[in-house]
């Protein structure tokens, strides 16, 4: 391979071992568009990784970006386990201690929208906001969630691609805000509901006996 700095090569082990006790065992760097580090796997059966990372007690891979994406993902992204997201709260957070909570997960990819309108003679219409039509399947059904914000009983009367119709039930003139939800699916999406998928069980990696 032309211009590469370290070459390993191992015909049944580890091609490159890096170890150091108190610093990075591996290090990358790049100016330009490349990665610094890249890993790459010709395998064309399922389960193989280009780069794999393990850790203790740790994180096994870790990423920084100081304004862009610590991690991109140019296709699916495969998670055993729960996803956290963590940020700052009002009272007990610091600069390296966060407050967790869990991503929700949903039987088919789904994209929502949230926002409040107001009932005026029992009669309301929504529009879709287009950034937000422009982002989902307009040629499938979405559903409508509503949430009264007064001593009402509404219900959605009709949909469309350009928006929906609120209505107070038993032909009410009721006028009062409410909220709704927006449930559609994403443009582009042909992920099937709940699909079953062959995971492969990634053994762990002895880093005593990598590091001969």
């Amino acid at each position: 391979m032309r211009g590469v700095g370290i070459e390993g090569n191992s015909t049944n082990g580890v091609g490159t071992v890096g170890f150091s006790p108190n610093n990075y065992g591996v290090a990358g760097s790049s100016d330009g568009v490349d990665a610094a580090v890249g890993g790459f796997n010709s395998y064309g059966g399922d389960g193989a990784s280009g780069v794999y990372g393990q850790s203790t007690n740790g994180f096994g891979v870790t990423g920084y970006s100081g304004s862009g994406y610590a991690f991109f993902s140019e296709g699916n992204v495969l998670v055993e386990g729960e996803v956290y997201t963590s940020g700052y709260c009002q009272s007990g957070c610091s600069r390296t201690r966060h407050e967790l909570s869990f991503s929700g997960r949903t039987s088919q990819p789904t994209l929502d929208d949230v926002g409040e309108g107001t009932l005026r003679n029992g009669i309301a219409h929504v529009p879709l906001a287009s950034d937000f039509a422009n982002a989902i399947d307009t040629h499938k059904p979405y559903l409508v969630l509503l949430t009264p914000e007064g001593d009402a009983s509404l219900y959605v009367a009709g949909r469309t691609a350009g928006g929906f119709d609120v209505r107070q039930t038993g032909g009410g003139h009721t006028s009062i805000p409410f909220a709704y939800r927006i449930v559609a699916k994403p443009f582009g999406s042909g992920a099937e509901r709940l699909p079953f998928k062959t995971v492969r069980n990634v053994s762990t990696i002895d880093p005593t006996h990598a590091a001969r």
